[in-house]
């Protein structure tokens, strides 16, 4: 499930603002009570540095979403191997499954990530499994 907070004007009108910030919260939703917040708001300000690093094409925030199948398997990989007494050929499969898989992961987060966050996060995770791998 993805991560989204949704952030919109309120009306000046005390009676309004009331009615509105009551909706709101019965929807949860995250609400600012000043346009001076732009920062936040998607309508204003659209390539902001904020913007660009934390909304997606919609304009929601994101910063965490639905595990896709790469991640996923390169995590049951780590957990077996951590779990599981493995020596030999199955624990390099299953270091092999979990790099490859991580790798995949992070490789699709750097390209085709919806925003600058998950991009970097991406990278991040790229040049971590790269550099686990390699004897210092």
């Amino acid at each position: 499930m993805m991560m989204l907070i949704n952030v919109f004007r309120i009306e000046s009108n005390p009676a309004k603002y009331h009615q509105t910030m009551a909706e709101a919260f019965d929807k949860k939703f995250v609400t600012m009570k000043n346009q001076q917040d732009s920062i936040l708001s998607p309508e204003t300000g659209k390539n902001t540095l904020f913007n660009k690093a934390f909304r997606d094409d919609n304009g929601n925030i994101v910063l965490a979403q639905k595990p896709n199948l790469p991640i996923l398997v390169g995590l049951a990989a780590i957990l077996l191997k951590l779990f599981l007494p493995t020596s030999g050929n199955l624990s390099l499969g299953l270091d092999a499954v979990a790099f490859g898989s991580l790798f995949t992961w992070a490789w699709l987060e750097l390209f085709n990530g919806v925003n600058y966050f998950r991009q970097t996060l991406g990278l991040f995770v790229l040049l971590g499994i790269i550099a686990s791998k390699l004897s210092w």
